[in-house]
């Protein structure tokens, strides 16, 4: 759905530590990850002692550069409202809508109606920009980790 592609977003950064060190402490630092190919998928959700966490997927590739510089690029995927989820909250406000205008077609409930859309649309539209926000925070603490970390500390 295009609507949820456009909080999708793609961070890059340049590291001055070789890649086998920022791969390494990515493997020791984020739980739960998946490595496929060079791409390392974090997937992050809210949980009972960390209730603020952002909900969605990052995607994290690492390309090596001359003179042990990297190049870290991350994808971030926020799925706090997924494809379902939307169609689902949108059949019930579409009903909602019909019921309303059913009881009394009058100006203040097409009023009433048009305000619970308007709502509707803010309400996701933020949900998702929090989510995204936090994903992004996410992906910049653990580049400020890695960008003060010693080579030393890994091995």
């Amino acid at each position: 759905m295009r609507f949820l592609k456009t909080y999708q977003s793609k961070l890059s950064f340049r590291v001055e530590k070789p890649s086998d060190v920022i791969l390494q402490f990515l493997q020791k630092k984020v739980r739960p990850r998946s490595i496929k190919e060079d791409i390392l998928q974090i997937v992050l959700k809210p949980t009972f002692f960390n209730v603020t966490e952002g909900r969605g997927f990052i995607y994290i590739t690492v390309q090596p550069n001359e003179g042990g510089v990297s190049i870290v690029k991350a994808e971030v995927i926020p799925t706090s409202i997924t494809e379902e989820g939307l169609y689902i909250l949108g059949s019930i406000l579409f009903v909602w809508t019909i019921v309303a205008l059913l009881i009394s077609f009058s100006f203040y409930s097409f009023l009433t109606v048009i305000a619970g859309w308007i709502m509707f649309t803010i309400v996701i539209h933020l949900i998702q920009r929090l989510n995204q926000g936090k994903l992004e925070n996410h992906v910049i603490a653990l580049i400020n980790e890695i960008k003060s970390l010693k080579v030393t500390n890994i091995a």
